[in-house]
Formats: C-alpha cells, structure tokens, sequence
C-alpha cells in the first residue's frame, strides 16, 4: 500500500483497474488522476480480477500468486485474507452485493468449478464444477444469474448452480465479461477476433460493435458506465472509451500503461 489516502467524491464512481502488482482506483475520465490509495507490495503479487461492495466500501481481488482472495477498505485500511484454499488459477471474481456472497473461478488437475462462500469466506462450497478452464466471472444479483467463460465459450446458469447453459461458442478467447445493468445486455471483447460483442442477458440478440473492428490488438479488459465502454489494450498498452451502442468516439485516455488484467467501475448507484 502506498501514498496517503485522498478525499473520495460524493457520488463514489471511479475506475478501478488490476496491472499485477497493483490495483489504483483513478478519475473516471482522466485516468491519470488517482481517487484512492493504490495497493501494491506486499498486500499483492500477482492480482488478475477486481470488483468492490459498496455497502462497505470495500473491494476484492483475487491473487494467483498467492492463491488468496483478498479484500480492504477503499480508505486503504482493513487488508485481510478472505480465502486461502482452493482457490488456483482463480481468475474470475464476482460480488453479490444483494446476498452478500462472493463467487470465484478455480481450475487444476482435479477441481475446475465455480465456487461461491459469504464475504468473509465463511460457508465455502463449489456451486459449478465440472468444467474446464474457467476464466472471466460476473452475475447480476438481482436476476440471481452467473455468466462466465471458458474457453472459447461462454454460459450462464442460476447462482445455485441450476440452470446451466452454454450460451455461445468459438468466442475466440473471449475476456472482458461485463453486465451493463441500464440496459440488461452482456457485452465482452473476443480477443481472437480484435471485437467488442454484446447480447441480451438471456443470450439472444448477438451483436457485434462494427466501429470497434480493427481497433484493437490485444484487448484485456472491459468496464461499463453511462454511454460509455472502457477498455484497456495490452497490444498498445492504452486505456479508452468508445461509445456502447455501436463502439463510435473511439479515445484513448491513457497510453503507456503497463500490462492491464482486469478493470471495474466503482459505482455505488449500481448496487443500490
């Protein structure tokens, strides 16, 4: 944890982003403008996914180094370990903010599932297994559904684990997974492909964001808010925004950034 923790504003919306050793937290439109305290070593070593609670202003990460999922205080204060056991390769994280779980991927040679515990990661179970290398993790509380990728492919199910659908396949690598909640579409980058693609949360209505083609080059991460995508390349090692309808206004916002694994909005309005 570094530099000295700065006043947060009111309407506590910012970006969050995860480059290995480091998790910032900066204005939503000048990423070179930091909201909150940034954490690095020793609290991280290698951090691939991010996402927050807003009830208590905290957020999670998950590390694969260390093969902990941990969390703090958006302050900087309260830095603990929340799960410490099976937990390899655990690239996927996901809050639910409505019944106060937490859900993460994890494969190895034996268990390749989706596992869900209570925040403070008591009450651990698998609620997913039998898959193969899941990767990206998101669910929408309110419709009590997971969607996630693995492989080329990308599936929902209930988050008791019923209802497991494989909804699209030959994805190409898809990461980026989001849920935009104004509108109720999933929206991910097939990095294969060099495209931004959306559907509607129960799979249908495949869409394909023509402006963004041939834009990208080795797109990692995605993040949604307002009218806008946030996107981060690790081709080009840039952070921008296009517009989400059809990926027009193309900008970038910050360029010479090192490696991105995973962005998230930091918007409390979302989880109200």
């Amino acid at each position: 944890m570094t530099g000295v923790p700065l006043s947060l504003p009111e309407s506590r919306q910012f970006l969050l982003y995860a480059r290995q050793i480091e998790i910032r937290g900066v204005d939503i439109y000048n990423p070179y403008y930091n909201y909150i305290i940034s954490f690095t070593v020793p609290d991280i070593d290698n951090v691939t996914v991010v996402d927050y609670d807003a009830l208590e202003q905290r957020i999670y990460w998950s590390d694969v180094r260390t093969q902990t999922i941990k969390r703090a205080f958006i302050n900087g204060t309260g830095i603990e370990t929340v799960v410490s056991a099976d937990i390899p390769n655990a690239h996927g994280l996901a809050v639910d903010w409505v019944s106060r779980n937490l859900f993460w991927t994890s494969y190895d040679g034996n268990k390749k599932q989706i596992n869900v515990a209570r925040l403070d990661g008591s009450f651990k179970n698998a609620v997913i297994q039998g898959l193969d290398k899941p990767h990206c993790l998101v669910l929408h509380p309110i419709l009590g559904k997971l969607y996630w990728t693995d492989g080329n492919n990308i599936s929902m199910a209930n988050t008791d684990g019923t209802n497991r659908t494989v909804i699209f396949t030959n994805q190409k690598g898809p990461v980026g997974l989001s849920i935009d909640h104004d509108t109720e579409h999933l929206y991910w980058i097939s990095s294969g492909n060099s495209t931004i693609n959306r559907c509607k949360l129960d799979g249908s209505g495949l869409e394909v964001l023509d402006a963004v083609k041939g834009k990208l080059n080795k797109a990692s991460a995605l993040a949604i808010m307002g009218d806008k995508l946030w996107w981060a390349d690790q081709g080009t090692d840039e952070i921008g925004t296009c517009d989400k309808s059809d990926g027009g206004d193309w900008k970038v916002l910050r360029n010479s950034t090192s490696p991105m694994m995973h962005m998230k909005i930091y918007n409390e309005t979302v989880q109200t």
